[in-house]
């Protein structure tokens, strides 16, 4: 499915541009898999009445919510159904539930992978996407003009991956740990670029020149808190309290100054000690006949 819709007008100075949009896509895999987005997008230019002033603002936004099967939960099934038996047990009983056909001992004969059970494990991917920007320029003198940039972007996401013990086969539960996945992005960033600029025509020629600057900031998550999944415990990616930490940090006091030639008189001992050792076991081993055998000849 997809839906457009634009909206624009203006006058003698000014002109915008309104637009929305939505697709929906879908799978043949039996379930709620589905990725949809919608956006929104505008577009405002505008111009003084003498024509020195300029501005020019461009926006988009984006929300994209994707539950499309992935190799990663095994809820694409393509391969598997290239590859299925067939005279394999039939996939789902009577009343609808996920057929496991167990032999007389309860173990499950689709040898724990029934390939309808994947279904049962789910994946989500939700990301929203912000870009602005704005440009200004105003014309100081003939040839003489001062323009900027202005840009900002904000990412996030947010993505979850989870396997149900229920997706397992009976026999195996009590020793598969329920499972999941999560993960979360926020990249946040704005740049400013002021430029001069200058033109003006020199005896047969042209003279131009640009003089401007850039200045940026990009920043991301660095204080979520990430949560474990098997665990009682959490991970807090603190960089100030890490810095305070190695600023309070006290160096280890200093026992013994090692040099060179300590190193030198310790591996001349061990090299003795080796050899010593080496001598008296080829002794017992030489003065044994029964352990000649264990001494290699060449």
């Amino acid at each position: 499915m997809d839906l457009q819709s634009t909206v624009s007008g203006g006058t003698a100075n000014s002109y915008y541009t309104v637009g929305a949009g939505y697709h929906r896509e879908t799978t043949v895999m039996p379930g709620n898999f589905d990725d949809q987005k919608a956006s929104l997008h505008f577009q405002l230019n505008s111009t003084s009445a003498n024509q020195l002033f300029h501005l020019r603002l461009v926006g988009n936004y984006m929300l994209d919510l994707n539950r499309l099967p992935t190799n990663a939960d095994g809820t694409d099934l393509t391969q598997t159904a290239l590859q299925l038996a067939p005279d394999a047990p039939p996939l789902y009983n009577p009343d609808g539930s996920i057929n496991w056909a167990p032999d007389p001992a309860g173990n499950s004969t689709w040898n724990g992978k029934n390939p309808m059970a994947k279904l049962l494990n789910s994946y989500q991917n939700q990301t929203s996407n912000l870009v602005n920007n704005v440009l200004l320029s105003y014309e100081l003198a003939p040839g003489l003009s001062m323009k900027s940039s202005f840009g900002y972007t904000d990412l996030q996401t947010t993505e979850k991956l989870k396997f149900p013990l229920f997706s397992t086969a009976p026999e195996l539960r009590q020793s598969t740990p329920r499972a999941g996945e999560y993960g979360n992005s926020s990249i946040r960033s704005w740049i400013i670029e002021p430029q001069v600029s200058y033109s003006t025509s020199m005896a047969k020629g042209r003279l131009e020149t640009l003089a401007g600057s850039t200045i940026e900031q990009t920043t991301d998550n660095p204080d979520e808190i990430i949560t474990l999944k098997t665990f009682h415990a959490r991970i807090v990616n603190d960089p100030i309290g890490l810095r305070k930490e190695k600023d309070a940090c006290e160096p280890l006091p200093s026992i013994r100054k090692v040099v060179h030639f300590d190193l030198q008189v310790n591996y001349q001992q061990i090299k003795h000690d080796v050899r010593e050792i080496v001598d008296v076991v080829m002794g017992i081993i030489t003065s044994d006949s029964a352990k000649e055998h264990l001494i290699v000849k060449k």
